[in-house]
């Protein structure tokens, strides 16, 4: 089954914006729990922050 390619575009757009929220909660329970994330799991989170900010 192919989707249109609008459709395909949205969910394409929708996973991203839940892949980005999923890195940040992860990244905050793995910083708060003091957890270790997987090298694949890792690729979600979002970079460390800015020493300088």
């Amino acid at each position: 089954m192919s989707l249109p390619l609008f459709d395909q575009w949205l969910l394409g757009s929708a996973l991203g914006e839940l892949r980005a929220v999923f890195g940040i909660h992860i990244g905050q329970i793995a910083m708060s729990y003091g957890i270790d994330v997987e090298p694949q799991l890792a690729e979600l989170l979002p970079p460390p922050p800015d020493p300088g900010s």
